[in-house]
């Protein structure tokens, strides 16, 4: 009895042993077309390594990938490519069969959003997530880039950006920490309500200048892309540096509307008084628009053109 219970011993040592330091005698890069078949049938889209390939299976499961692109070849569509993908695998939920990435890094991650009429376009080879990762623990990009095209392949934007979040399980609080263009941001999402919208708080700041979001975001399809629909309340601040007041404050009701945004209820607040009240509105895709319709009281009229001045600093500082 003891010799059948060392013999077993001693093959679950030999098969632990194996797994720990197989995969190093194994050239993983020799194994791209695997090892890409099985990230294809994971994220449901076209995806390609050209770099080295590194696995370990013990204690932790690790992938590393040194250049990676996702999505199609195309440089003018949606896709996403990385010098560096690091990801970390929980081993205990992997054996109940759920995907739960401990961490992911991307390092000089480059964002490409194809775009048409406002609305993001998904890859053309995107189709359904093979197994969806129950939950991200720790999701970084570094030195990343993200730049939005038009439908003539014209860019509309770029702009650097990193971050740093936490994704739980489907339901959970997400966060989101990072900035962008010099800009720090942080953003948390909720619960959803009846009609699948997401509950979310953004805000952002450069130091100069805050905005603050408060509402609900929900997703439409659209031009054979997606569009968020945000409906909540959106607050901006210009700074004054060494002063607890802002120079200037404006708030109003953020909704989606037909092709664009509009912001109603709008309510732009100088310090030392003086109220302008109205609407404004932005309309996506060819010859994008943006208009601003305001009123005020006479008595208010003569406090901003006294310090007309100071207004014109601010709204400068603002755009």
């Amino acid at each position: 009895m003891r010799d059948g219970l060392t013999f077993l011993a001693g093959l679950l040592l030999l098969a632990l042993l194996t797994a720990l330091v197989g995969p190093a005698f194994v050239d993983w890069s020799q194994q791209r077309a695997l090892v890409e078949q099985q990230l294809r049938r994971v994220a449901g889209v076209d995806l390609v390594t050209t770099g080295p390939i590194h696995v370990r299976l013990l204690p932790t499961p690790r992938l590393k990938i040194n250049g990676l692109r996702i999505g199609d070849a195309d440089p003018l569509s949606t896709r996403l490519t990385a010098g560096v993908l690091r990801a970390e695998l929980e081993l205990a939920p992997l054996l109940r069969g759920e995907l739960y990435l401990g961490s992911i890094l991307l390092d000089r991650a480059e964002i490409t959003l194809a775009t048409r009429n406002g609305a993001i376009l998904p890859p053309a080879t995107f189709t359904a997530p093979g197994l969806m990762p129950a939950a991200i623990g720790q999701f970084t990009v570094t030195r990343g880039q993200v730049t939005a095209l038009d439908e003539r392949g014209e860019r509309l934007a770029s702009l650097p950006f990193s971050l740093d979040a936490s994704l739980p399980p489907l339901g959970g609080a997400a966060r989101i920490d990072g900035e962008i263009a010099g800009r720090s941001i942080r953003l948390t999402t909720g619960d959803r309500d009846a009609g699948g919208r997401l509950r979310v708080k953004l805000g952002t700041t450069d130091g100069a200048t805050r905005a603050d979001f408060d509402g609900w975001t929900g997703v439409e399809k659209r031009e054979g892309g997606f569009v968020l629909r945000p409906d909540g309340q959106l607050s901006l601040a210009v700074l004054k540096p060494g002063e607890p007041q802002p120079a200037l404050t404006a708030a109003g009701r953020l909704q989606a509307a037909a092709g664009g945004l509009t912001l109603t209820g709008l309510a732009l607040e100088l310090a030392g008084g003086g109220r302008l009240e109205g609407e404004a509105s932005w309309a996506a895709g060819p010859g994008q628009a943006a208009r601003v319709a305001l009123q005020t009281r006479r008595a208010d009229l003569g406090l901003w053109l006294g310090q007309r001045e100071q207004v014109e600093a601010s709204l400068a500082a603002s755009i």
